[in-house]
């Protein structure tokens, strides 16, 4: 591109940083769309990181052998992040046009897209070959899903990617899992011996993960909308609450289930799957801008 312009800029008043936010047009259709495909996306990942650490616990005597999970979910990441990377560059370079995908993918984020995709493609590969490193695999794509979101725009970058990796391991562990029990059928119901031995052995692993998502998710907003203020006066801010709200919302139902030892893991999991749409809904939403 040749050529130059000018241009000015000037001070009109003290605007606030959620005046400036709200004066960002909203997310199109495209964006919700796109939103709706890295919710999919996300979900798989998240799932397939349960499924791991479930035949993880598993496999320790004794071993129960109702649990054999198929990692199906691998597919269904990688078909969704084609589909996700695809829409975003195709809207982000304005046509199909060799040369604007060419310069959309020119830069960190679109390198960090086409890394996701790589190890997506990894991670899938690795399921087909039974490789012991799928766990590796998996965890890079989760970390180029965060490098690819708002988290890139905080400064430090690697400050705002790390928690948001931190964050997505965490989650996966924790929503994740339960999303893997919910598709497990143990024989005699969660009632019985065995299931409730795999129930005490995911629960402290659970915990922790859960304690990890909400502190990295809780330092990762205060990086990302900078005041409390925001958390009320902008959408990005409203979209997180709800997203709090379902995971308060988990909390009570958790506790008394878990506690009862009658856990009701799917009404659980729905939980966790709408935690989830709420953070892909979040990518749709500009972040209230720093103050200058």
């Amino acid at each position: 591109i040749m050529g130059s312009f000018t241009f000015d800029f000037g001070v009109v008043g003290p605007a606030s940083p959620e005046v400036a936010a709200n004066a960002v047009p909203g997310p199109q259709p495209s964006d919700i769309a796109i939103g709706l495909v890295k919710w999919v996306e996300a979900l798989a990942l998240l799932f397939l990181a349960g499924q791991i650490l479930i035949s993880t616990l598993a496999r320790r005597p004794p071993a129960p052998d109702w649990v054999k999970p198929g990692f199906r979910a691998s597919s269904l990441a990688l078909s969704a992040g084609l589909v996700a990377v695809w829409a975003e560059a195709t809207v982000g370079s304005g046509g199909h046009s060799p040369a604007g995908y060419f310069a959309f993918f020119n830069g960190w984020s679109g390198a960090a897209l086409i890394a996701r995709l790589v190890f997506e493609t990894l991670t899938l590969i690795a399921v087909v070959r039974t490789w012991r490193s799928l766990p590796v695999w998996l965890a890079g794509a989760l970390l180029m899903l965060a490098a690819g979101g708002h988290a890139a725009g905080v400064v430090p970058a690697w400050y705002g990617i790390g928690l948001d990796a931190v964050h997505l391991i965490a989650a996966g562990l924790w929503a994740g899992g339960i999303a893997a029990l919910a598709v497990l059928h143990p024989p005699g119901g969660w009632r019985s011996s065995e299931a409730r031995l795999l129930l005490s052995r995911f629960t402290p692993v659970a915990l922790a993960a859960f304690a990890t998502t909400v502190v990295a998710g809780g330092l990762e907003a205060i990086a990302q909308l900078g005041s409390i203020q925001a958390l009320f006066d902008t959408a990005y801010g409203r979209v997180l609450l709800f997203k709090m709200a379902l995971v308060a919302l988990m909390l009570p139902l958790s506790a008394m289930a878990w506690r009862l030892k009658r856990p009701h893991i799917r009404i659980e999991a729905a939980l966790a799957a709408g935690v989830v749409a709420a953070a892909a809904l979040l990518a749709s939403f500009p972040t209230p801008p720093p103050a200058a």
